[in-house]
């Protein structure tokens, strides 16, 4: 598999864990 793949599934990983904590976080607002 090229590194790109890698690359580009843990930048997705990131960007998902961000929205989640994100949400999580509105969530603790209300």
């Amino acid at each position: 598999m090229p590194i790109s793949y890698f690359l580009d599934l843990f930048l997705r990983s990131k960007k998902t864990k961000v929205l989640i904590t994100k949400i999580d976080e509105d969530i603790r607002v209300e």
